[in-house]
């Protein structure tokens, strides 16, 4: 007796087999369409390294699947050593701009909002918004964690001009302005004219004695006396404030991430601040900022933005990345030397 195939029968058992043979995750589809597989983002971060003051940037891949936020340098044996830190622990180092990294952690349940860092001695404190940091006093060769008790340190600096002298601040329901004079051992709380709905997004050195700490709705604190008191600053804008950079001519720049086209400058310390124009970049306003000792300004952003200033600021032109990842932190090694760090979800 002649027997016939089910040809629709066969082709089910020959995809069930398919299946099993090569751990297939994708749709069974009771037609000829092709067999859909679905996409699973993956987290990129790079490190976009330039020679010549941000007029070129090369891009290196990192390799970590976690979201890198920081970023420091100090001066070794083998010329400068660049470091980044972020989420899940995880701190990496290079010795030659990114060709390769060195893995310095992961230390368990730390995820890094901040890095202060003093490249001439070697200083660098990473901090998690918890009450432990993880620091490093030899440039970042080797590490060590360090409990702060009851304190919750977000954001670091650390002023290279007195030895062993930080300040720091954290956000949330325990928002406070801590000082410790000797490498963080112990701190200190300051008080801080802070209201309740104030949230703190960095802290900064401006020059010796005097300090800013800022963040949300134009919060802008101001210390002359090392953080032994402070006052708070009137500004021309009352949005967020994430980023400040100075150099030794001590001007200070800070980015208002809501106002479009805008960023805030101070030509006296910190103590006066006027709004000024910066230019957009495929739609965006850089939002990190950093200034060069010769006094060069740079801002990076939102999708490979990024612009430059040789003249403080007064005027800026678009600067090609090379990505079109996120800038989550960028800075001056020197007059000639830059590197940044972006990141980007890939699907």
């Amino acid at each position: 007796m002649r027997k016939f195939i089910n040809v629709q029968s066969v082709k089910t058992a020959l995809l069930l087999l398919l299946m099993l043979s090569s751990g297939f995750s994708g749709c069974i589809c009771d037609n000829d369409n092709p067999i859909q597989n679905s996409s699973v983002p993956q987290l990129k971060s790079s490190l976009l390294i330039s020679t010549d003051a941000g007029e070129n940037w090369t891009v290196k891949a990192i390799g970590s699947q976690s979201e890198l936020n920081n970023l420091c340098y100090s001066y070794s044996t083998g010329g400068y050593r660049i470091v980044v830190s972020g989420h899940d622990g995880v701190v990496l180092n290079t010795l030659n701009y990114g060709e390769t990294f060195s893995n310095s952690g992961p230390f368990s349940g730390f995820s890094y909002y901040g890095a202060g860092f003093s490249a001439s001695d070697g200083r660098i404190t990473l901090t998690s918004g918890s009450n432990n940091f993880v620091a490093s006093t030899d440039g970042g060769e080797t590490w060590y964690t360090k409990s702060t008790g009851n304190l919750f340190i977000s954001y670091i600096d650390i002023n290279p001009a007195l030895t062993l002298f930080q300040a720091a601040c954290s956000i949330g329901d325990r928002k406070n302005i801590y000082i410790s004079t000797n490498g963080g051992n112990n701190w200190i709380v300051k008080s801080a004219d802070a209201g309740n709905d104030d949230d703190f997004c960095g802290i900064r050195f401006v020059r010796g004695n005097i300090i800013l700490a800022y963040g949300a709705d134009g919060l802008m604190l101001r210390s002359t006396n090392y953080g032994e008191n402070w006052s708070r600053i009137t500004l021309p804008a009352t949005s967020r404030i994430i980023s400040a950079a100075c150099n030794f001519e001590w001007q200070t720049v800070v980015s208002n991430t809501n106002l479009s086209g805008k960023f805030l400058k101070s030509t006296d310390l910190g103590s006066t601040w006027e709004l000024k124009d910066i230019v957009r970049v495929n739609g965006y306003t850089p939002d990190k900022f950093a200034m060069s000792y010769s006094g060069e300004v740079f801002g990076a952003g939102v999708s490979g933005s990024m612009a430059k200033s040789t003249d403080m600021g007064e005027t800026w032109r678009v600067i090609q990345s090379g990505t079109d990842a996120n800038f989550k932190d960028i800075i001056y090694i020197n007059n000639s030397l830059m590197a940044a760090l972006a990141f980007k979800q890939v699907y």
